[in-house]
């Protein structure tokens, strides 16, 4: 049986809604905010039906379909690799005071299908133990990421919030 595990994160910059949608609605924008992504690059791009891929420093290769696209408030898109639907990611700007806002990632996952490779019985316990705590860590590392970038300016450097096993060497 797959089952959806949903996990978010989110943080709080001290800019604009506006600034926060030009860096999260840039192409290529993992480049300078994701301390992951070896490489990002786009396919199509600005709104519903853009696409990118995702290049991890493990060399594993993810791409992203945009289905959904609000203005100034965020998008959705799904993550896939090879033709395999991996989940569904949600990025939420919220305006909380004049020069503050809030920007939240939640994803929505099929840890089933992400880890088919491996025995069903043991499933549940890499699940429990490997594969959703480090998705959390891996969502907590992209927001600070984008907060990072944001309110210095500079580009986030590789793994620095920590290094994750399943995307990072």
């Amino acid at each position: 049986m797959v089952t959806k595990s949903v996990l978010s994160s989110e943080v709080i910059i001290n800019c604009s809604t506006e600034k926060v949608w030009k860096v999260i609605s840039s192409q290529n924008n993992l480049n300078n905010c994701h301390p992951f992504c070896k490489a990002n690059t786009f396919q199509k791009w600005g709104k519903v039906g853009a696409r990118d891929t995702i290049k991890y420093y493990n060399n594993l290769v993810l791409n992203r379909y945009f289905i959904e696209w609000r203005e100034g408030k965020g998008y959705e898109l799904i993550i896939v690799k090879g033709n395999k639907n991996l989940g569904k990611v949600t990025w939420e700007i919220l305006k909380l005071k004049k020069d503050i806002s809030k920007l939240k990632i939640s994803l929505n996952i099929y840890p089933e299908i992400a880890l088919k490779k491996y025995p069903s019985c043991i499933v549940p316990l890499i699940k429990a133990t490997y594969f959703l705590p480090n998705m959390k860590k891996y969502l907590l590392s992209v927001v600070r990421g984008f907060k990072y970038y944001i309110e210095t300016g500079n580009d986030v450097q590789r793994n620095q919030f920590d290094k994750n096993p399943m995307f990072s060497i």
